[in-house]
């Protein structure tokens, strides 16, 4: 059996679901997996070591350069797919540009948006409107592998044929720790999606109460540079260091705009940090209100809820557990075991 991903943005949580899919099933089938992938600045420069075993092919450029789209459709209609078992798009670009392309195969296409472009706030109506229609058009070609439940309900509403396949990480290993460094931390790129200016209003005032915040990420500097916050920002850090900085953390905070099911926070729940979130799509997989976190309709709220948990260590405390309970029973490698019967 052999499989095709193509994802046109290889990087970030996309990237980290992909890699630990497609590890997974290899350890548990016989199945060979190509990945077709365009360069993203978080693309990681030896993506060829998280996919052992399985060949890479670089689409020869990337968004941004000229005709991207028109090269790209262009590219994909002369990739030879005949010897292919199935076609998996990851990401709604190239579920789009993907699906036109192998519309001749589209019985063997499947799709995962990882959060639909129409929901993007950073767009404006038109736009969203023109992605909705977009998704509707092609909602009829292959199968919707919807990434959670939120994803899954929003694609049947659209008519497309779906089934999900919730996002998972492989359980890291809990770090032991003598102490908290950090008081609140978040994780992501830094752009307007993940709501990093909301987050370095929220550092400041937790500031105030010698709160100590951190981000692991990086992306758009000048986010950053526009404001004097006493966040620390650590750029990408590799999935040990990342793990240790959760593990010296009290509060998990996601002040993120959109997601379709973020790997992060499931991240921080194995590390036992309960998650305190703007309500937004996405998040509601992650989050039962009152149980292993808060789920805010501002960032007001956001606030309010994380002086909560630090100035009550017995409800911090039980809400660790449950974040821990939660993350190890909704967000195992199992969860990917009907891609296989998918693939087949």
């Amino acid at each position: 059996m052999k499989v095709l991903i193509f994802c046109e943005a290889l990087g970030g949580g996309v990237l980290s679901v992909i890699v630990d899919q497609v590890n997974y099933l290899k350890s548990i089938s016989n199945v060979d997996f190509d990945i077709l992938y365009c360069r993203r600045p978080e693309t990681p420069n030896n993506i060829h070591e998280y996919f052992p075993g399985c060949k890479l092919i670089e689409v020869p450029f990337s968004r941004g350069d000229s005709f991207f789209l028109f090269r790209l459709f262009k590219y994909l209609r002369g990739y030879e797919v005949d010897g292919y078992t199935a076609i998996h798009l990851h990401s709604s670009f190239a579920g789009f540009v993907g699906r036109l392309s192998f519309f001749k195969n589209r019985s063997i296409i499947l799709y995962t948006p990882h959060c639909y472009a129409f929901l993007f706030k950073n767009k404006n109506f038109f736009q969203r409107l023109l992605y909705f229609f977009i998704e509707l058009f092609c909602s009829k070609i292959g199968m919707t592998v919807a990434c959670g439940m939120t994803e899954l309900n929003i694609s049947k509403k659209i008519g497309a044929k779906s089934v999900v396949a919730r996002n998972a990480i492989r359980n890291p290993c809990c770090h032991s720790v003598d102490e908290k460094k950090y008081d609140l931390v978040s994780v992501g790129r830094i752009a307007p999606q993940k709501g990093f200016i909301n987050f370095l209003a929220i550092v400041d005032t937790f500031a105030r109460k010698d709160k100590v915040s951190i981000w692991v990420g990086s992306g758009d500097d000048y986010l950053y540079e526009q404001k004097n916050s006493k966040a620390l920002v650590t750029g990408w850090l590799p999935k040990d260091e990342l793990y240790k900085v959760l593990a010296t953390s009290r509060v998990y905070v996601s002040t993120a705009e959109w997601e379709g099911l973020p790997v992060a926070p499931i991240e921080a729940q194995y590390m036992g940090l309960p998650v305190v979130a703007l309500d937004r799509p996405g998040l509601k997989d992650v989050v039962i209100n009152g149980f292993n976190g808060y789920l805010c309709m501002n960032v007001v709220e956001l606030e309010c809820r994380i002086n909560q948990l630090l100035s009550d260590e017995s409800e911090l405390s039980r809400m660790s557990r449950n974040a821990r309970a939660f993350a190890e029973e909704s967000f195992t490698l199992s969860n990917y075991d009907i891609l296989l019967d998918l693939y087949k």
